[in-house]
């Protein structure tokens, strides 16, 4: 008698949090977040991002200093190959918010361009910082010395360009085919065998980036060391 009594008891109590669990799913609706938190400011990263925020080989050496990254690019880059850009269909029209009025933002977040930057863009630049030199000195803002730099894609500043067309989010049920924006970096002639702490920024009027008490407030920095 007893198990039978604890039985049906648990029996009625997961009944209970069952029907609980799904009148409270009939009020959610897929598409349009009840509660949605403001992003105040985006954050960036580096990709490939492995165990820490640097990037360190050898151009001489094997190819087992370089190799992970040229691995990990194109896992990340698969996403963006043509073909499937094409399979999925989506085509945004650039310079512009893509609202979507049937939904409602996860994120909701739209970034104010710079006039005298870009008028349909936010843009990103990245320079040396704090370049620590082979003699354990350091240089405050030695951009010189981490070479010159081409963005794809890129303003006619010259800046890394992301087009205003990413946003706002609508989350992953809404924006399936949603591709994540990103900056491609070449560095051309960056000074080999010696530590450069590259910073890049996001730029935009409600951005906030100089915040020294959060290094990834509007910014990333890793460390990119080249040898010879």
């Amino acid at each position: 008698m007893i198990l039978m009594f604890y039985l049906v008891f648990y029996a009625f109590l997961t009944a209970v949090f069952i029907l609980s669990m799904w009148v409270m799913l009939q009020t959610i609706d897929e598409y349009n977040p009840k509660y949605a938190d403001r992003l105040v400011n985006p954050g960036l990263m580096i990709r490939p991002k492995l165990d820490t925020l640097e990037i360190v080989y050898s151009i001489n050496g094997q190819n087992a200093t370089w190799q992970r990254y040229v691995d990990g690019l194109n896992t990340v880059l698969q996403d963006y190959n043509q073909s499937v850009q094409e399979h999925r269909g989506t085509v945004c029209p650039s310079g512009v918010y893509n609202r979507q009025d049937d939904f409602g933002e996860v994120i909701n977040f739209f970034p104010k361009v710079i006039p005298s930057l870009s008028n349909t863009s936010i843009t990103i630049r990245c320079f040396g910082r704090k370049i620590k030199l082979a003699v354990n000195e350091t240089n405050e803002e030695n951009d010189n010395l981490l070479g010159s730099r081409v963005y794809f894609p890129s303003t006619n500043q010259g800046l890394g360009s992301i087009d205003l067309k990413y946003f706002p989010y609508y989350g992953n049920r809404a924006q399936k085919n949603y591709t994540q924006p990103f900056v491609a970096v070449k560095f051309l002639n960056v000074t080999q065998n010696m530590d450069h702490n590259v910073e890049c920024r996001i730029n935009a009027a409600n951005i906030k980036n100089q915040d020294e008490r959060d290094k990834f407030q509007g910014r990333v920095i890793f460390r990119l060391r080249i040898d010879s």
